[in-house]
């Protein structure tokens, strides 16, 4: 053991660094922190492993280990001192990828019974909460069990779990949301989907479609009749559309961003109409194509 460690001590300052980090990540053991935390300090203010063969012995280590992890130390350091550098990084980076994984896996909201959702009974509610919502858009069950631990993920913990990244930072879109009108102040489902769509959120179509079923306008209602249109019946209604785009909303089809756009959608969703921003501008452009040219031309 002694010739072990004090080999070890003539590595140098990289490999002894990421040797000690990898066998922390290998044991969780407490002093594998303090040893590894004692050669940064070292290296850090007596600038160089040179110092650091003086300052850190053989007998530091003795010191440092009790004898069932001086045991484990000295049959992983034969291998770990002809292994290079870059070997033990990428041994690092795996084990961490793998830590992470099962970090991930162990979260309540996680688990297998968050992620079966009732759709018929969620999308039967007239109304949601903002949380059940965005738990709902995460295609996770909104259940206080699964919600409360999603909320109590702490702030080291939030920087690699995505899922709760995505649940606050939808929760704070949302307020904003409903403080602009996008969504009721109820909170009504179809509300909340339909807005889900307008932010290209990756959510359950199932869910979506069935809170279109049960919340949308009842079947035959005029919004829902459809009407087959002759070549010559489009062509008028989208010369209407022209008109009024261009006179009325200021639309100007050479411009990559319209506030037309915006606008056409916020008026049609006072009247209780729904349409995304890229079908109003997939038919603003249609409808403009049927201006001549010369219209666009300033002097």
């Amino acid at each position: 053991m002694q010739q072990r460690l004090e080999t070890m001590v003539d590595q140098d300052e990289e490999k002894i660094e990421l040797a000690l980090e990898y066998l922390f990540l290998m044991t969780r053991d407490p002093d594998l922190v303090e040893i590894s935390t004692g050669w940064r300090r070292t290296f850090a203010y007596d600038n160089g492993p040179r110092v650091a063969k003086s300052a850190l012995t053989a007998d530091d280590f003795e010191r440092y280990f009790d004898p069932g992890l001086k045991e484990s130390i000295e049959q992983s350091w034969g291998g770990l001192l002809t292994t290079s550098v870059d070997e033990i990084r990428n041994a690092i980076e795996a084990k961490k990828r793998q830590d992470q994984q099962a970090k991930q896996e162990s979260y309540p909201f996680n688990q297998p019974d968050a992620l079966f959702i009732d759709m018929d009974f969620w999308a039967r509610s007239a109304t949601w909460t903002d949380e059940e919502a965005v738990m709902l858009s995460l295609d996770r069950h909104p259940l206080p069990p699964y919600l409360e631990s999603i909320k109590n993920v702490s702030d080291n913990e939030l920087q690699e779990c995505l899922i709760a990244q995505h649940f606050f930072d939808r929760i704070a879109l949302v307020e904003a949301a409903k403080k602009a009108g996008q969504i009721s102040s109820t909170g009504k489902s179809i509300d909340f989907v339909n807005w889900f769509e307008r932010m290209e959120f990756e959510t359950s179509e199932e869910l979506i479609n069935k809170v279109r079923h049960f919340q949308g306008k009842p079947a035959g209602s005029a919004a829902r009749k459809s009407v087959n249109l002759s070549d010559q019946q489009e062509n008028t209604l989208l010369k209407l559309v022209a008109a009024m785009a261009v006179r009325g909303y200021s639309f100007d089809p050479s411009k990559h961003r319209n506030q037309a756009t915006a606008d056409i959608r916020s008026d049609l969703e006072l009247l209780g109409l729904e349409l995304d921003d890229k079908t109003v501008l997939k038919w603003l452009r249609a409808a403009t194509d049927l201006i001549h040219k010369d219209f666009w031309k300033t002097d």
